[in-house]
């Protein structure tokens, strides 16, 4: 075995020795075609998130204020200009949907409850 070389042993298999080929991120994946969804869309439409703030603001007064007028006020705001934000974005290809609809959907549950709320208990 003195004259044994270092060649004639046998040489340990070796882990990962298989290549796979990566995806070019550059490219779609299989099965991806291109939809109009995946196009950006144009310039971001603020009104919104303007009528998400508003109805955000609605739902701290209505925890922080004893007027159920005021709350209702601003809850009726922030329906209407996310209801203009969404016709504007539709019309105009605009992006910012999603402010405007969370906007409006919170908007309507939050009147609802405050109508239901001066209803019950009066202004």
């Amino acid at each position: 075995m003195h004259g044994a070389l270092a060649c004639d042993r046998p040489t340990p298999p070796t882990i990962g020795t298989h290549h796979r080929t990566l995806p070019d991120p550059r490219e779609d994946p299989p099965g991806q075609e291109d939809y109009a969804d995946d196009r950006p869309r144009g310039p971001f439409n603020p009104i919104g998130l303007i009528a998400l703030s508003l109805v955000l603001t609605g739902v701290v007064l209505a925890f922080l204020s004893n007027s159920a007028l005021l709350v209702a006020g601003v809850f009726g705001t922030g329906i209407v200009l996310a209801a203009i934000g969404l016709r504007r974005i539709r019309s105009m290809e605009q992006s910012g949907k999603g402010f405007a609809l969370v906007g409006l959907i919170l908007g309507l549950a939050g009147m609802l409850l405050t109508v239901m709320m001066i209803i019950r208990t009066g202004l």
